[in-house]
């Protein structure tokens, strides 16, 4: 309970901005939460960092904030996810209304949830969307547009992330994402059209802002990764042509 309790103390508290309309349901929810703990004095309630009146009513509004908000993110998000493949079994193209600012709700709540924990099904999704929104991005605004030189951004940066599970069997040459090494070079030319796009969007002179910048060093970064494979591969290769040669001979 008590680690419960330091949680909720992480919340928003709108104490002060309580409605008139509210403070008797806030009031309820107080008792109840008393009733709960099997309190029978307020000091009773120092355990658990509660000192005063006021501090009640803050913990009860931080629970009421969060449960508000998660409501609202999975409401959204089971709107999204409905809504999304109804407009694409429809025909609709990516760059219509509201197809694709649904996309861009959808890859917003995604990647609000997005953790180093994520799974291989998860980063996949986030990545589908993020490319679908950039596709239809692509066809409303022109090459050089500060907003798909972002997009373009947000989804090599998505491509970059490590597997959590990488595919071990082939995949078809049309599958989107590719795992792999193929994810690699993808997330590497990615970051290549997104630098081209934002050298425009943001100017040469600044290096297309600090979005550009960031983009130049994680390029940096790839092209490492990318050696590192390459050399590997190269490796093996030379290795079972001596194998095959010491076998002949």
């Amino acid at each position: 309970m008590l680690v419960w309790a330091k949680e909720i103390q992480t919340m928003q508290s709108h104490r002060k901005n309580i409605q008139p309309s509210t403070i008797e349901g806030h009031a309820h929810l107080a008792q109840s939460v008393v009733r709960y703990l099997g309190l029978s004095s307020p000091a009773e309630l120092e355990e658990y960092g509660i000192m005063s009146t006021a501090d009640l009513v803050d913990f009860v509004s931080r629970l009421c904030n969060n449960h508000a908000t998660r409501s609202d993110y999975f409401k959204a998000k089971q709107l999204t996810t409905n809504i999304i493949p109804i407009l694409l079994s429809a025909g609709l193209t990516l760059s219509t209304h509201p197809l694709l600012a649904l996309l861009k709700l959808h890859q917003t709540l995604l990647l609000s949830s997005f953790s180093p924990q994520a799974t291989q099904e998860y980063l996949d999704e986030v990545i589908r969307i993020s490319g679908k929104y950039f596709a239809g991005l692509s066809v409303v605004l022109e090459e050089g547009h500060p907003l798909r030189g972002v997009a373009l951004t947000e989804l090599g940066k998505l491509l970059a992330v490590d597997e959590p599970s990488p595919q071990t069997a082939p995949l078809k040459d049309e599958s989107f994402p590719p795992s792999g090494p193929a994810r690699l070079k993808a997330a590497y030319e990615t970051h290549l059209r997104a630098r081209k796009e934002l050298l425009i969007g943001f100017g040469r002179d600044t290096e297309g802002g600090e979005i550009g910048q960031d983009v130049r060093e994680t390029l940096v970064s790839l092209e490492q990764e990318l050696g590192v494979w390459k050399t590997g591969i190269r490796n093996v290769m030379e290795d079972m042509r001596t194998t095959t040669e010491a076998i002949r001979a």
